[in-house]
């Protein structure tokens, strides 16, 4: 008999070994469930759209889930290869989609609502952001107090801006926090020129790359961002790429099969520097973009979790933690199985207190907090 008796209730000794290639399997058929084709000479004009993007953003946060059960348990089976040579291809592009839908959705915003929106994002974007993240830090801070484990007071501290963690995942966080500020440092010195604060925020971002260098901070932390100012530069030129490529089928063809190329030379030499990560990561978000216009990737299981992004990717590593304390890692299925199950338990209850909370701070309250979709701005 195990020692902790609750394992019993979810699985056994004999418990067959258990393989994320098959839970890699079931976010497939999710994304093949509903799926839409466009009709030869037409597309999906609305594939920039909050519901779209917001499901292209629900696939890959499934996928961060798969990644960090990974992390937390011991894969060395056969079926478990075929996983991991996937996720190691597919790495950091995990990200991708949400850094570049989030700048094109505060460029979106910026344009229609103009300067008005731009001094309002200290405190609708940074400190809501921050606020929401701070709050889900102090959950795992308690999970660290109850285990016997606490921390110290400067680890809490600069875990609460997101420099360091309390098991929790951070470093997104510092990212994206970091370029909310940029986005308002690149747009408030312009009133009218919102291509200048494009090129600013460019500019910017370099900068703050480099002082992630100096920090000594990892390649993952910046070898995905300059997606976000491409996402806001995509803004602008949306509408000429739309124009050229509706003409004709075979126009998108020939795009469709130039990026790839290009997409395919810099996947086998990305890990040589992050410039070519950065440019693989470029080709691939052109693929997504390409693909989700004659392919519309959009159901109520993708849109459930496109809405509840922010507290999915805060929140899952909290019941790991305790499963992983009470002995389940030897159960891989149950442990991938609960653990979801109380990340979507956990995420209904944190966005049910968040939503209370927003509408005392914030006039919008009911508006979703994270970086996710052009709706987001």
């Amino acid at each position: 008999m195990k020692r902790y008796g609750l394992v019993l209730l979810f699985a056994t000794e004999t418990e067959v070994d258990a393989h994320l290639i098959f839970f890699l399997l079931i976010v497939l058929c999710i994304v093949f469930f509903n799926l839409k084709t466009a009709k030869p000479g037409s597309y999906f004009e609305d594939y920039c759209a909050p519901e779209n993007t917001k499901s292209i953003n629900a696939i890959f946060t499934l996928l961060i889930f798969l990644s960090h059960a990974k992390m937390q348990l011991d894969l060395s089976g056969p079926l478990d290869e075929p996983y991991l040579a996937f996720r190691q291809y597919v790495g950091q592009f995990v990200v991708v989609t949400f850094l570049f839908y989030s700048g094109f959705g505060i460029m979106e915003s910026i344009r229609s609502k103009g300067r008005i929106y731009v001094l309002a994002i200290p405190k609708n974007r940074l400190f809501r952001v921050w606020y929401h993240f701070a709050l889900a830090v102090l959950l795992f801070t308690a999970l660290r107090l109850v285990l016997g484990d606490p921390p110290t007071f400067q680890n809490w501290l600069l875990s609460m801006v997101a420099v360091e963690n309390m098991g929790n995942s951070s470093w997104f966080i510092f990212v994206i926090l970091a370029l909310y500020l940029l986005v308002f440092l690149a747009f408030f010195p312009f009133k009218k020129h919102l291509l200048a604060g494009v090129g600013l925020m460019f500019v910017l971002t370099g900068a703050f790359v480099g002082l992630e260098i100096a920090m000594g901070k990892g390649e993952y932390y910046y070898n995905t961002i300059f997606l976000f100012p491409a996402g806001m530069l995509f803004s602008f030129v949306k509408p000429a790429i739309d124009r050229l490529l509706r003409r004709s089928d075979l126009f998108w063809y020939l795009a469709f099969a130039s990026v790839f190329a290009v997409y395919y030379y810099f996947s086998s030499n990305r890990g040589d520097s992050p410039v070519h990560h950065t440019l693989w990561c470029l080709c691939g978000m052109a693929l997504v973009l390409l693909f989700t216009m004659k392919v519309q990737i959009q159901n109520s299981i993708l849109l459930w979790v496109g809405d509840h992004v922010f507290s999915i990717y805060m929140l899952m590593l909290l019941p790991m933690l305790i499963l992983n304390h009470f002995g389940f890692t030897d159960h891989k299925y149950s442990y991938v199985i609960i653990s979801f199950i109380a990340t979507v338990m956990l995420a209904v209850f944190f966005d049910t207190v968040m939503d209370r909370l927003d509408s005392l701070i914030f006039k919008n309250g009911k508006k979703k907090a994270l970086v996710q979709t052009p709706d987001a701005g």
